[in-house]
């Protein structure tokens, strides 16, 4: 497929689907949702990258952009979905109408804390925004940031885009600060099923095919007539599989060093300190259904 096709449907498909995004793919809420909680462990397990400032590329519906601003981040969220982009800035409306009660609640003389609670909620005013700009060639942006997020995006991005955009997330970031990447492997794309979602809106089918030859993924989202749905109607995506080494080596080429690599679930390596080795021991499981079928790589700005 080539990149303005490529480009075009995702672009398209990202902007109809919005409005149900998070309900059909089963989001939790922002403060409930493990993959925020991981990531930002995982983060967390990084050198300092001695400042706050975080950009999110590609950031959607603006989950993580939310969950970072609680803890005291300086967050910029950019996607060029305007529909995308509307959902997340109501997030940011709801957070802050929510740190405005908290802010009352706090003042009562008989309030306590939960012992218990996951995640203590900020009484801060968020510092977030959310801006429109084509993620291949970011134009509003003049600063750098401490860390730079691009989570469930690089299978979204062209073989032709690729090195450029690399080079783009390479460019926003303060040396010896670092990059944030999730994406999905070889397992994800050969073994994922096809599935439905139902409630009392949406009737939706997920259909999904994968080429190993040509390495790209296609998933139709077929929405069936439904109390929110008057005629049935499909949305497509399509996805390319890069390998980790691949993604390793253009990072490499572009200043950057990986320096953690955390799969989704427990691998047995020759050498836990070594990428090579921690690869290999992921690249291993491809051949088996419950193998590795996501990763978070992080990667350090050289110069």
């Amino acid at each position: 497929m080539d990149r303005s096709q490529f480009n075009s449907l995702n672009s398209d498909s990202f902007m109809r689907i919005a409005s149900s995004y998070d309900t059909i793919y089963l989001r939790p809420d922002t403060f409930s949702n493990n993959d925020n909680h991981f990531t930002m462990h995982y983060i967390k397990e990084c050198p300092d990258p001695s400042g706050n400032k975080v950009l999110e590329v590609g950031c959607g519906t603006g989950d993580f952009s939310v969950y970072l601003s609680n803890f005291g981040y300086n967050v910029t969220g950019i996607d060029l979905s305007d529909n995308m982009l509307l959902v997340a800035r109501n997030k940011l409306s709801i957070l802050k109408k929510s740190i405005s009660q908290r802010k009352e609640l706090m003042k009562n003389p008989d309030f306590m804390m939960d012992p218990n609670a996951k995640i203590l909620l900020s009484t801060v005013e968020p510092k977030l925004k959310f801006i429109k700009d084509n993620i291949l060639k970011i134009n509003t942006i003049n600063e750098k940031y401490n860390i730079v997020s691009a989570l469930d995006l690089i299978s979204y991005i062209h073989p032709d885009d690729f090195s450029s955009f690399i080079a783009e997330i390479s460019n926003l970031i303060y040396k010896t600060g670092i990059a944030v990447f999730s994406f999905k492997t070889e397992n994800y794309f050969k073994y994922n099923t096809d599935t439905k979602f139902e409630d009392s809106l949406f009737n939706c089918i997920f259909k999904h095919s994968f080429d190993l030859d040509t390495k790209y993924y296609h998933t139709a989202c077929e929405f069936q007539k439904s109390p929110a749905v008057k005629k049935p109607f499909s949305i497509n995506f399509t996805e390319y599989l890069y390998s980790i080494n691949t993604l390793i080596k253009v990072l490499s080429d572009k200043g950057m060093n990986v320096i953690k690599i955390f799969p989704n679930q427990q691998i047995f390596s020759n050498n836990d300190c070594d990428t090579n080795s921690i690869c290999d021991a992921i690249e291993s499981t491809y051949s088996m259904p419950n193998g590795i079928k996501n990763v978070i790589l992080i990667a350090q700005k050289l110069t």
